[in-house]
């Protein structure tokens, strides 16, 4: 069974850092999975195991807990 890793981000910057982070552990680890949310950078290198939702965009922890309710359950699951 593969590693698999769970990345979240909230905006812009933190898809872009999250996508160079999934670039490098890759190269580290071949087999490596990505699940959870973030920006279209992360979905593009991960496909639907990343959650787009760069419409939904936030900064400051208040605004990521009014907005959590939008991750799929599946999503939210797998972090388990």
């Amino acid at each position: 069974m593969g590693n698999k890793i769970y990345i979240v981000t909230g905006e812009a910057s933190g898809d872009s850092r999250g996508a160079e982070l999934m670039r490098a552990l890759r190269e580290k680890m071949p087999g490596v999975e990505f699940l959870g949310a973030g920006g279209r950078g992360m979905h593009a290198l991960a496909g639907d195991a990343i959650f787009d939702w760069a419409d939904e965009a936030v900064v400051g922890l208040w605004d990521v807990l009014k907005k959590i309710r939008l991750l799929p359950p599946p999503a939210c699951a797998d972090a388990r």
